[in-house]
């Protein structure tokens, strides 16, 4: 039997980033929908042709007032795009993007207590708005209102961050930061924006910044680390989970990390200590049960490992690394069938696994 091959366990780094208006209204004609799709498209003249005969055929349509309305904004008439707006709204109260295209063109027209209100209620009735944060910190900053409006950008960055529009999220921390420069948030969220775009170093430097305002802020520490961790500087990174896990003990990425970065140590049952902690405060992640198959290999467990990286694959049946471990751990077992299989298997799911 070949020598056993030591597997470098996958890091698992996780930081602590109306649909009504489009549904289909049996009611509504074709010049309604040719409307709405040359408006996401961004042909403004086509869709307002579109939309004018929609509303021709019902003038009791709410949603092609408010698509009509955001199709003047897009041209630059924004009292006209008021007057829809307003009808949209007569017609059905509910309409939330309706209220946030008011707001947006009430600020065009500098009338921005009224935007903030309009904004202030699309956001009553959809906090995961992004575009009324957006729009709310800039009547606000226009108000001189900084620290509201770098609130603001604070949520609407963290929006772009779940939707994966990295840099969408670094524009709204850097006016944040432009706006209340001792916000630790707006750093810790530019720090992941940075390290989500590939730049750990800048990433490092922002989650320093953020934790010299607030020392309290383990999640801030938990991703400093995250980026050592990245760059391969494993104690330093050590260093930040410790502090992490002693300010909040169930951060259930910062075990998973911890662990990786003890077997990056050899410390391999170190390692799997926390990776049953971070799989007791979360059952349902694949790379935790890899990771832990990884230490379970290194420590010649070849039949625990397996079993792990059966739970992984289970999880997420197109994960290649598990399906490669696992074939190792089955090799160490004698088991060269299953061995032979697992390493095809993931060769098909990547070929730099091949």
């Amino acid at each position: 039997m070949a020598a056993a091959c030591a597997i470098i366990a996958v890091a698992a780094i996780y930081f602590i980033a109306d649909s009504s208006d489009s549904s289909y209204h049996a009611a509504r004609g074709l010049p309604y929908f040719q409307g709405v799709n040359h408006f996401n498209d961004g042909e403004y003249e086509q869709a307002l042709s579109s939309l004018n005969e929609a509303i021709h055929l019902d003038s009791g349509d709410a949603e092609a007032y408010s698509y009509r309305g955001q199709v003047y904004s897009g041209l630059g008439q924004h009292q006209r795009a008021l007057e829809d707006l307003d009808k949209a709204l007569g017609l059905d109260s509910s309409l939330t993007l309706a209220y946030a295209s008011r707001g947006i063109a009430y600020s065009q027209l500098g009338q921005d207590q009224r935007a903030v209100a309009d904004f202030d209620k699309a956001l009553e009735l959809d906090l995961s708005l992004v575009q009324a944060y957006r729009g709310r910190g800039g009547a606000y900053e226009r108000l001189g209102q900084n620290t509201r409006a770098a609130s603001d950008y604070e949520k609407s960055g963290a929006f772009y961050s779940d939707l994966d529009q990295h840099q969408l999220a670094l524009n709204d921390y850097d006016t944040a930061i432009r706006l209340e420069p001792n916000s630790a948030i707006a750093y810790n969220g530019r720090g992941d924006a940075y390290h989500n775009l590939g730049d750990h170093e800048q990433a490092i430097s922002d989650y320093s910044r953020a934790i010299e305002l607030d020392p309290t802020l383990a999640l801030t520490f938990g991703n400093r680390g995250a980026a050592y961790q990245f760059l391969g500087e494993y104690q330093l990174a050590l260093n930040d989970f410790n502090q992490a896990i002693q300010l909040d003990p169930d951060q259930i990425g910062v075990y998973a990390n911890r662990g990786t970065a003890y077997s990056s140590f050899g410390q391999h049952q170190h390692a799997i200590d926390d990776y049953d902690k971070a799989i007791t405060l979360d059952s349902g992640v694949p790379r935790t049960y890899n990771n832990r198959g990884g230490a379970y290999f290194n420590m010649g467990e070849y039949q625990r490992a397996v079993a792990d990286f059966d739970k992984a694959i289970l999880l997420d049946p197109g994960y290649a690394a598990a399906y490669q471990n696992r074939g190792l751990a089955y090799g160490e077992l004698g088991q060269t069938t299953k061995a032979e299989a697992d390493q095809a298997k993931a060769c098909s799911l990547d070929s730099q696994r091949c």
